[in-house]
């Protein structure tokens, strides 16, 4: 077991000429806890626990109300009380990975993101990068299932995925779910020569 916890205050002071005057405040603390368990020498299983708490001007929801943009409405009772606005505790990753010699299979709620992505990540199309998330640096967890077999003592891979969920995560459910066509899947050929990676690959985004 091992995670890290992340807090980050943030403070607005601003000008007496601004439209906006006085200042306003934020916190935003977000924890993550992380499991590995090995059973056996070809099979593992992850899981990641993530907890965030956010508010003043580091929670979404006040941003938004602030230009009448936002999606609730923070004046019904029934919203702000009945639901909560502030914190949540999710399971973000939950996957097993089977190696079978030059063919390995990881399989359920894993991060789906090729490339490094330090900076820009365009074959990040599983899952929408988190807006004004000003702490977490994760890949969020996709329903799916990610396949991959090596060649040529791993100087040459062929990497495929199939999610079962599209981009959007949606919570909500459709008559056009479980759809062939609304599958989302990827296939990439990755070659190493030198210091380079070097990769080709297709991908099928679904919003």
């Amino acid at each position: 077991l091992y995670g890290y916890v992340v807090n980050y205050f943030n403070a607005n002071l601003y000008s007496d000429d601004w439209a906006i005057t006085g200042s306003d405040y934020g916190n935003v603390l977000y924890g993550r806890l992380k499991g590995d368990w090995n059973p056996g020498d070809n099979l593992s299983f992850h899981a990641e626990l993530a907890y965030q708490g956010s508010v003043g001007n580091q929670n979404p929801l006040v941003v938004f109300n602030s230009f009448d943009l936002s999606p609730v409405d923070l004046a019904d009772t029934d919203v702000t009380f009945n639901e909560n606005l502030v914190q949540s505790v999710f399971v973000d990753h939950l996957w097993g990975s089977i190696n079978l010699g030059r063919f390995d299979v990881q399989f359920g709620k894993l991060p789906i993101a090729w490339g490094t992505g330090y900076f820009f990540n365009p074959t990040a199309k599983a899952a929408v990068i988190p807006f004004l998330d000003t702490v977490t640096e994760e890949t969020p967890g996709t329903m799916g299932i990610v396949p991959s077999v090596s060649f040529l003592d791993g100087y040459l891979s062929v990497q495929g995925y199939a999610a079962f969920q599209d981009k959007n995560h949606s919570t909500s459910v459709f008559g056009v779910n479980g759809r062939w066509d609304n599958l989302p899947f990827g296939l990439k050929i990755k070659g190493i020569v030198g210091s380079f990676d070097l990769s080709a690959g297709w991908i099928k985004e679904v919003l």
